[in-house]
């Protein structure tokens, strides 16, 4: 298991910096060729499709790894309930596409929509293929369909970025994303399905998958109702500004945390009997994602002018101050796997982000005419206090007391004080080339390590000795 977890660990983490680069490169490139309005017509629609997705892979996941087997009598049965959900949410999007284009008087949804609906059609067809690759903890064949997803992603938005396609660059190149992926999925996994309609095993795998799916649902509206509201209230250009700072905030704090989640959740699953060993685990991946997400949380906020003056350009200006807000949000997402499923406790997830986005949506829809610095804050605050709380009520659940979370977070907070001394010091010089950002950062980042050695010795030889398992040399 230790080996399965290191290594899953380092490929995970491998993905998620692939993902996260292109990401970051793609938004960049876009960002010079496209104008606001033109991604805050994205995020509406962009929202749509990653609700259907996250719903869908929600339920054939949890059942899968909850069964802790590959039996083809599963699998074939959660194949056959995943194409007809599949099927079901399709139909739903091209359905709810004339609806969302007259509610948002954007005529350019319609047709984007029906696009992207009927690409992730075939992807979520693949969803037990990755499903049954992270059981087997065959993290490598992951990252190889992440790695030439993301690259045929890349190349073809800037291909029809540079051909002036506008918003269509954003959609015409996540279908190709999304057919790459599947067919990669289906290739890697070396499974092929055959259709088992088992009413009885139907309804056992909703039973199961159907916390889980609410959960994520309700979860996914929480990070997302946001751009519902500022679409409308604002518009497209003042949610293209909203929906960039939002992606580049949480753009690396994410990276961490996703990999930790994806490779820490089914280790979990694995422990869920042995509560001790689960405890060590869970804390463990906080601590981890804690050391790296620090510090970048502390150099973005500092360095937010300078990044999206050499990166972005000007016309992105408006973005600078909800980016340095949403960076704060970033790492409370960020720090801890979400274990309320694993612990046997599905309800606790799905009524704790009810409550919160009751919470949100009344802030929002009074408060979002004042503009996209008032929602970011709202929205920080909002999240951030909920995730407060799904972090104690999870140390409850595992019967560790709450001061835990002090002792487990303090060293990296107030070794990132040191930090922030440093950056405001550095930024009172002038940083006006890419350059003085990588001297600035590079010194910071020494700063942070040193201070880390100094004064809390034991957790800069547990960082040295994840570094070096990560790297392969710890066996």
């Amino acid at each position: 298991m230790r080996s399965q977890l290191s290594s899953g660990a380092r490929w995970s983490l491998a993905v998620q910096i692939v993902t996260r680069i292109v990401s970051f490169v793609r938004v960049a490139i876009l960002a010079r060729f496209l104008r606001p309005d033109d991604f805050g017509v994205f995020a509406i629609v962009s929202t749509v499709i990653g609700f259907c997705v996250i719903v869908a892979e929600s339920v054939v996941t949890v059942y899968i790894t909850q069964q802790h087997t590959e039996s083809a009598t599963y699998l074939d049965s959660a194949f056959s309930f995943n194409l007809m959900l599949t099927l079901g949410l399709t139909i739903l999007v091209i359905g709810l596409a004339p609806i969302l284009a007259v509610f948002y008087a954007i005529p350019a949804v319609l047709p984007l929509l029906i696009t992207l609906g009927l690409s992730f059609f075939l992807y979520l067809l693949s969803g037990v293929h990755l499903a049954r690759l992270r059981l087997r903890f065959d993290f490598r064949a992951i990252g190889l369909t992440v790695t030439i997803s993301q690259m045929a992603l890349l190349s073809s938005s800037v291909t029809f970025a540079v051909l002036g396609l506008g918003v269509w660059a954003f959609a015409l190149s996540t279908a190709i994303g999304f057919l790459v992926a599947a067919l990669m999925l289906w290739l890697r996994s070396g499974w092929v399905p055959r259709t088992n309609y088992d009413l009885a095993q139907w309804r056992r795998i909703w039973r199961l998958g159907q916390p889980a799916a609410a959960a994520s649902a309700v979860s996914y509206l929480l990070l997302n109702i946001d751009n519902a509201v500022v679409g409308k209230v604002l518009g497209p250009a003042d949610l293209g500004q909203y929906s960039l700072a939002y992606n580049y905030g949480s753009l690396l704090p994410n990276t961490v945390g996703q990999a930790s989640s994806e490779t820490a959740v089914p280790a979990l699953a694995a422990l869920s009997s042995d509560i001790t060993r689960f405890r060590q685990l869970f804390l463990k991946a906080g601590r981890l994602s804690a050391l790296v997400i620090a510090p970048i949380s502390c150099i973005f906020i500092v360095f937010a002018q300078q990044i999206f003056d050499l990166i972005l350009g000007p016309q992105w200006a408006g973005a600078i101050m909800p980016f340095r807000i949403l960076v704060v949000l970033g790492f409370f997402r960020a720090i801890y796997p979400d274990v309320f499923v694993l612990l046997g406790k599905p309800q606790f997830g799905f009524f704790l982000g009810l409550c919160t986005l009751a919470i949100a949506f009344l802030a929002l829809i009074t408060f979002a005419s004042k503009g996209i610095v008032v929602v970011a804050a709202f929205m920080t605050v909002i999240l951030a206090a909920s995730h407060v709380i799904r972090i104690l009520v999870s140390l409850r659940l595992m019967k560790l007391p709450l001061t835990v979370l002090g002792s487990e977070l303090l060293p990296y907070c107030a070794t990132s004080l040191f930090l922030l001394f440093y950056l405001a010091w550095s930024h009172s010089f002038a940083v006006e080339s890419f350059g003085h950002l990588l001297f600035a950062v590079s010194g910071g980042v020494l700063v942070y390590i040193l201070a880390l050695r100094i004064f809390f010795r034991a957790r800069f030889q547990e960082a040295g000795t994840w570094l070096l398992r990560f790297s392969g040399f710890g066996y």
